[in-house]
């Protein structure tokens, strides 16, 4: 017989009862583990300290979070901000080797 006929004659009772019976199993497992104990904070800044800081050092306040174009503007400045940092190293590098080629000549 195939599965399908086997399955039209008792109206798919077998499957039925099979499943049944793997969610129950699944059920009484779940429910003879202890659950998960969450810590609950009364303050929002003692999630992370570290999370805290970050945000305490950017001028940021938790209570009032910044709008995304805040976000995206203050992202903007600090692009801009690296970018010269970076272009200034650049440029004392540079001049550092400039030095050394000129006191070689010299030398």
């Amino acid at each position: 017989m195939k599965t399908g006929q086997i399955h039209s004659q008792d109206n798919n009772n077998g499957l039925t009862i099979l499943y049944s019976l793997r969610f129950d199993s699944t059920k009484s497992i779940a429910n003879r583990r202890p659950p998960t104990m969450r810590q609950t904070l009364v303050n929002p800044t003692m999630r992370n300290p570290r999370h805290a800081s970050v945000l305490q050092e950017n001028n940021i306040q938790y209570e009032q979070p910044l709008n995304p174009m805040q976000v995206a503007e203050i992202r903007a400045q600090r692009i801009q901000r690296e970018k010269k940092e970076n272009q200034t190293k650049v440029s004392c590098f540079k001049f550092a080797f400039m030095l050394q080629d000129i006191s070689e000549l010299l030398s």
